[in-house]
């Protein structure tokens, strides 16, 4: 039924791979103040820090970094938001791929995180 659900919800919420849906839910609902069981909550937090990511750098925003992915992880395309130290990456066919605070949210580890990201290519 998990799977079914969550199959449901990707498909509604532009999300990538439904089956990294629950896992990702689990492990990073709560950075988005969400239960770790709130599939369609954490699906619409994600998709909503993407789109704001994309429309801040579009208007010139100093908050948002961004950077396309290389090598295997190439039509990626990664964010970070230096305010809230969270990051996410939206897949080559517009869809969600995954949005969390890295290291807790820390903003000085996040911002390490990042930068190792950004640095290798995703």
């Amino acid at each position: 039924k998990a799977v079914r659900v969550a199959q449901d919800v990707a498909k509604a919420s532009n999300w990538g791979n439904p089956y990294s849906l629950v896992d990702h839910t689990i492990r990073h609902a709560a950075d988005f103040g969400l239960k770790s069981n709130d599939v369609a909550g954490y699906a619409k937090a994600s998709n909503q820090f993407i789109s704001n990511a994309s429309a801040g750098l579009k208007q010139g925003s100093t908050r948002y970094d961004s950077f396309a992915g290389t090598g295997k992880n190439a039509g990626k395309t990664y964010f970070f938001d230096t305010k809230t130290s969270t990051y996410g990456i939206k897949n080559a066919d517009g869809t969600t791929a995954t949005a969390y605070k890295p290291k807790g949210g820390d903003p000085v580890k996040a911002q390490n995180y990042w930068n190792n990201k950004k640095k290798n290519g995703g």
